[in-house]
């Protein structure tokens, strides 16, 4: 025991405590833990991905807003979930790069959140693409699905009504 050095316990448990953690940044930056507090760009490979992940973790950890990089593909997916009601406001903060997207999260009487899940259907690696006659409903009618068609970035009602398929980006509800 006089070999060990005191702050080493038992092998099982706590393996990673020593390490140094990955926190994201506001703009999509990590910020790692080293002795000269650089930061390091983060690669977005999937921005809208990204953002729906920072949806879901903003209203299961009960934040009023959330922030992520700005796109005009995301600005209008922000504009779609406004209009339905997802959200309470979205405002884009431009800054030196593309600008910063801020969503104020909507919470009900009874601190539900009016979002309960947004789901990425087509992936970078395997798109989906639906024709008009082959749009599904989302649980029921209960949630909306969102496509990017020839006409621009809709809900599932608007392409039926419009008579316009496209790529199934998500679906929320």
């Amino acid at each position: 025991m006089q070999d060990m050095p005191p702050d080493s316990g038992p092998s099982w448990g706590f393996a990673r405590r020593n390490q140094v953690e990955l926190v994201t940044g506001i703009i999509g930056r990590a910020v790692s833990g080293n002795q000269r507090g650089e930061t390091i760009d983060m690669s977005l490979n999937d921005p809208l991905a990204d953002f729906f992940t920072r949806l879901r973790n903003g209203v299961r950890a009960r934040h009023a807003t959330v922030e992520a990089p700005s796109s005009k593909l995301l600005e209008r997916i922000a504009q779609i979930l406004l209009r339905e009601g997802y959200i309470s406001d979205f405002q884009v903060i431009p800054d030196n790069k593309q600008g910063i997207l801020r969503v104020r999260l909507k919470y009900l009487e009874d601190k539900k959140s009016a979002l309960t899940d947004i789901r990425r259907v087509s992936k970078p690696s395997v798109r989906i693409y639906v024709k008009k006659h082959e749009i599904r409903p989302v649980r029921n009618y209960l949630g909306i699905a969102i496509l990017s068609t020839s006409q621009g970035v809709m809900t599932d009602r608007e392409a039926r009504q419009k008579g316009v398929g496209g790529e199934l980006l998500c679906e929320v509800w």
